[in-house]
């Protein structure tokens, strides 16, 4: 148990977040600043506020308590689950492809959806404002999130309720915070949590975030180059007893993996427990005994 985590408490992050935000939205509204792009300011206070501050935050408790955050956080992994990474990915795609093909099939049957495919906007953007927007998602939010979420809250809560609850609070409400996506999300936010604990190490669980975020860049893209045929045949066209047919296949593909996954690897977490941190003191012992 890292017990260093006693003095980082969750309000206390929560409260710099909420500070930084209000400040930045404040300072964002300056007449200095009236000639920049609204979507700019947006991206800015996002990044600054919901990833930047929090881990500065969370790096500075880590040097207090002397802790190597380097060390701790991104050493080499002790495993390379390659199958494990893929199926991380792919797996809650199906899941999720499986909920949203369910949710447009009982919306379909009761005729919530009829009339909303021309009413569908789709928000335009700007080629530059693709690529900032891919960026973040892609490279910036899959490093922030899981310093946030698998290297503070995951380590923070396991402190405070063990390392079962941890796993799926702090995946909860990694689901919850992604809001197009909850069930996904929270299922992806698991599969971190594991991998976290199997390696030893975040550089693993960010790759697989990454390449699953890159999914999303691509959508986005896709929705980019052509918005005419995205925003009129998405659901138009969808029968309703495929749409059923469909969903379970998805859902019942994704289970299959997802339940085995959590079975073999539970026990193994619950026994390994998190990863420890890299102190000072181990550091400069090793010097010694090296010497």
């Amino acid at each position: 148990m890292n017990t260093s985590m006693s003095t980082m408490k969750i309000r206390h992050i929560i409260g710099w977040i909420l500070v930084s935000s209000i400040s930045l939205e404040l300072l964002s509204r300056a007449p200095l600043f009236n000639n920049i792009a609204p979507w700019i300011k947006q991206e800015v206070i996002l990044v600054s506020a919901i990833y930047l501050i929090p881990i500065l935050w969370f790096y500075n408790k880590c040097k207090k308590q002397k802790i190597y955050f380097y060390s701790s956080f991104f050493s080499k992994p002790s495993v390379f689950p390659i199958k494990t990474m893929i199926a991380a990915v792919i797996m809650p795609f199906f899941l999720v492809i499986g909920i949203v093909l369910l949710l447009l099939a009982i919306a379909m049957s009761f005729n919530i959806l009829e009339g909303t495919a021309e009413a569908t906007v789709l928000e335009s953007k700007s080629g530059l404002q693709l690529l900032v927007s891919s960026i973040i998602i892609a490279v910036i939010a899959p490093i922030a999130e899981e310093i946030i979420f698998r290297g503070y809250l995951f380590n923070r809560l396991s402190f405070r309720l063990g390392i079962k609850k941890a796993i799926i609070i702090s995946s909860i409400v990694f689901g919850i915070l992604h809001l197009q996506n909850i069930f996904g999300a929270t299922i992806l936010g698991i599969s971190m949590c594991v991998l976290y604990i199997k390696t030893k190490s975040l550089i693993v669980p960010i790759i697989v975030h990454m390449v699953s975020n890159i999914f999303v860049v691509f959508k986005d893209i896709s929705l980019f180059m052509s918005p005419s045929e995205s925003s009129t045949s998405s659901t138009a066209d969808l029968d309703v007893s495929i749409g059923f047919i469909g969903a379970f296949l998805f859902i019942g593909i994704g289970l299959l993996w997802f339940i085995p996954f959590i079975k073999r690897n539970w026990k193994y977490c619950i026994k390994k427990g998190i990863p420890s941190f890299t102190y000072e003191s181990n550091i400069k012992n090793n010097e010694k005994k090296s010497l």
